[in-house]
């Protein structure tokens, strides 16, 4: 009996570490997963640019978020809405970024680098 309350404490804690279920209007994980590489990716190009900040978020908003939403067959507010909830669920947007974003970006910018560093060396060669 002297237990009771501890199992009780227990009880609590672990069903407010359960995940609810994602509601049925908001993407997958997996989709939101292959958005955000290509997001990230066309992010990276307009950087590469050297483009001022300003002009780079706009031209991203007004021209490559809307190409790479259509590209995965995903209206605008669908994909706001399913960004907006999973901002508000941290261990989701973790998992979403386990899925291959980090990695994917990871070596995007090794072959980058080496593409530099080749180039750098070309030059050097001159």
């Amino acid at each position: 009996m002297k237990y009771l309350p501890l199992l009780g404490a227990l009880a609590v804690f672990l069903s407010s570490c359960s995940t609810d279920p994602i509601p049925e209007n908001i993407l997958p994980q997996k989709k939101m997963a292959a958005i955000y590489i290509d997001m990230h990716m066309s992010e990276q190009i307009l950087a590469e640019q050297n483009m001022a900040y300003d002009s780079a978020k706009a031209y991203f908003l007004d021209t490559y978020k809307p190409k790479v939403l259509k590209l995965h067959g995903v209206k605008t507010a669908q994909f706001d809405s399913s960004h907006s909830f999973y901002e508000k669920k941290p261990e989701l947007m973790a998992e979403i970024y386990h899925m291959g974003v980090i990695d994917t970006l990871s070596v995007y910018e090794s072959k980058k680098k080496v593409k530099t560093s080749l180039l750098q060396l070309a030059e050097e060669k001159k």
